[in-house]
């Protein structure tokens, strides 16, 4: 350690350490959305944005289903029907479906528990609206 301490590479911190370290970026919340894309996008992630009415969130599901050749999709059983077109096929988890009939759907649209902006993390879980891989 002395050495390491002799040509500046100690790397404790905590109070008394000198380590300056950023604890908060307070990003204002209309930035929030776009965070959440700029991160994701940096993963490679495909971003669709679209307004909080149906028709546009429809709008958006087909173009996206349309890009992978998705026609027959698996929701949960309280996905909103009007944002699936009538061009896809939609099945809903319930009862919930056996591996065998999750395989055969060409995707899942599935909601999220939380999404994190300043990591660009979307955290799954078995909650509501969500639909429970097998």
């Amino acid at each position: 350690m002395c050495r390491l301490r002799g040509r500046g590479l100690d790397r404790r911190s905590g109070p008394g350490s000198g380590a300056a370290y950023t604890r908060a970026q307070p990003v204002p919340l209309d930035g929030l959305i776009d965070l959440f894309i700029e991160r994701c996008a940096a993963y490679g992630a495909g971003i669709t944005s679209c307004a909080d009415a149906s028709d546009q969130i429809a709008t958006a599901i087909l173009a996206t289903c349309a890009k992978h050749s998705a026609v027959e999709l698996v929701a949960a059983a309280t996905f909103e029907p009007a944002w699936v077109p009538a061009q896809l096929t939609l099945t809903l988890d319930d009862p919930p479906l056996s591996v065998e009939q999750l395989d055969a759907c060409d995707g899942v649209i599935t909601g999220c528990a939380v999404a994190i902006a300043e990591t660009g993390t979307i955290v799954l879980d078995a909650g509501a609206g969500r639909v429970v891989g097998r």
